[in-house]
């Protein structure tokens, strides 16, 4: 993806609060609106399993899959995808090495 559209999908980080996104960005408002706020969240970091503890000083490069919502899955590399469509599953995508590279919701 180039640089350009990457900014249109990922705001720099500097054009949004410094606390976003909350909590209730996360889980309140439109589809889109949530999956903006998980994409800010989650993209470029390396998603540990839930009984990883995060590495100290690592936060912003790493994420623990135990912040996702019940209704997830995460797909990629080696990775099966459910094809039942439901609208409101947080898709998570990775890379080959477990870095997330996409959120939508499907």
């Amino acid at each position: 993806m180039s640089a350009d559209l990457l900014e249109l999908v990922y705001p720099p980080s500097n054009s949004v609060a410094p606390d976003y996104p909350t909590e209730a960005d996360l889980t309140q408002g439109t589809l889109a609106q949530r999956a903006t706020a998980w994409r800010h969240r989650l993209v470029g970091k390396k998603l540990l399993p839930v009984q990883t503890a995060l590495p100290k000083g690592m936060e912003s490069i790493h994420v623990s899959a135990s912040i996702l919502p019940e209704n997830h899955q995460i797909v990629g590399v080696n990775r099966g995808e459910l094809m039942e469509f439901i609208e409101d599953r947080l898709t998570v995508d990775l890379d080959e090495n477990d870095v997330v590279r996409y959120v939508s919701f499907r």
